[in-house]
Order: structure tokens, then C-alpha cells, then sequence
């Protein structure tokens, strides 16, 4: 590859570390790059878990943090310390941002498979996997589009048909339903962070054009 602004493999990810990063700083995707299975992980900066409350923060926190970032910005990290201590916030049911699931594209048996790569651009964000099949050239470009708030995936595969199918999987619940595209009803449902049963809704739809 001759562009130096950019990231390549010659194998798929194995775990989310090595996955190429998507993203416009609401939505985010994780893109494993995947043969036969495709496997994109997908995160929203709202998919919040818990709920908002008077009670997780300390009495005279507002006023210890403008003391401690002051002292902070001084690059006086000692007292920037002691400034924040003691106003911790409490957990009660504060929450945390979770992931939201797993988009799965699953290619089923693709024989020989041989010039696999992917790469990741950083000048364009575009993420692409290519590989060929008994000759046959397939490839999958990626990005995230900040106008339009949508992930997009064009997928390309040479001569003859290309057939997949879809589904969602992820740790919090989650429904599906299908109109023509795949519909899915996610919660932020966790008991790490909160109470297991207050987080935002999440609704998401996933069209084949």
C-alpha cells in the first residue's frame, strides 16, 4: 500500500484491540475485518446506562473542582490533589456509557482465499477489507458519515452473487424485529455501574440497498 496515512494487516482482527477504529464523535465502530464472518462493534456516546441524580454528587464539589482544575492548569498537581479529594462523586445509580452490540455479516463458506488485506485510511477514515475467493475479488469499504449520522458498508464481490446474512448480538437486552430491514431495540441495562433496570433506550436499523 503506497499511502503512508494509513494502517494495514494482512490478517483479520482477532479481539476488539486490533480492530480498525470508525467513528464521528457520536457514533463508533469497531471493524474486525473478518473472511467469512464480519463482525462490527458498535458504540453510541448516549447508550448510557442509570440515571441522572442530585444525590451522586458531594455537597461543595462544584466549587472544588474549579479550585482543583485552577491549580491544575498552575501545574500545581499537589494541591490540584488535595483539592479534589473528599468530593468524590457517590456511585448510588450513576451509570456508565456501555457498548451497544455486535453487527454480524456472516459470508458463509468462502473457499482459497488468498491476497487478504485491510487497512484503515486515516486521511479518509475509510476502512477496507480485500481478499479473493477461487479468483473471484471481494471487498468491503467502510466509513462513518458525521452529516448523516449512519454507518455505511459497500460491499463489492467480483463475478457472481454475493449473499450474506445479517444479525445483532450484545450483552445488554435487546429485541429484534424485521420490516424490510433488521430493527433492533437495545436498553443500557447493567448492575456494575447501576441498578441493572434504568438506562437509556437505543433503536437502531440496518438496511441492504
Amino acid at each position: 500500500m503506497d499511502n503512508k496515512h494509513a494502517l494495514w494487516y494482512r490478517q483479520p482482527a482477532d479481539c476488539w484491540q486490533r480492530a480498525l477504529p470508525l467513528g464521528n464523535g457520536c457514533m463508533g465502530a469497531m471493524v474486525y475485518g473478518g473472511i467469512e464472518k464480519e463482525v462490527i462493534e458498535l458504540s453510541e456516546c448516549t447508550f448510557v446506562s442509570g440515571e441522572a441524580s442530585i444525590h451522586n454528587s458531594q455537597p461543595g464539589a462544584p466549587a472544588a473542582y474549579r479550585a482543583a482544575r485552577d491549580a491544575l492548569i498552575q501545574r500545581d498537581y499537589k494541591r490540584g490533589n488535595e483539592d479534589a479529594q473528599g468530593y468524590i462523586g457517590e456511585k448510588h445509580n450513576y451509570g456508565t456509557n456501555l457498548p451497544v452490540g455486535r453487527l454480524v455479516l456472516d459470508f458463509g463458506s468462502l473457499p482459497v482465499i488468498s491476497g487478504y488485506s485491510r487497512s484503515l485510511d486515516i486521511g479518509s477514515a475509510l476502512s477496507q477489507v480485500e481478499f479473493s475467493s477461487r479468483g473471484n475479488t471481494q471487498s468491503r469499504d467502510a466509513c462513518i458519515s458525521n452529516p448523516n449520522q449512519v454507518l455505511v458498508m459497500r460491499l463489492r464481490g467480483g463475478i457472481g452473487r454475493l449473499g450474506f446474512t445479517t444479525k445483532f448480538d450484545s450483552e445488554t437486552p435487546f429485541t429484534t424485529d424485521y420490516d424490510g430491514d433488521l430493527l433492533v431495540t437495545a436498553l443500557a441495562h447493567e448492575s456494575v455501574h447501576s441498578d441493572g433496570i434504568t438506562g437509556v433506550a437505543l433503536h437502531l436499523r440496518a438496511r441492504v440497498i
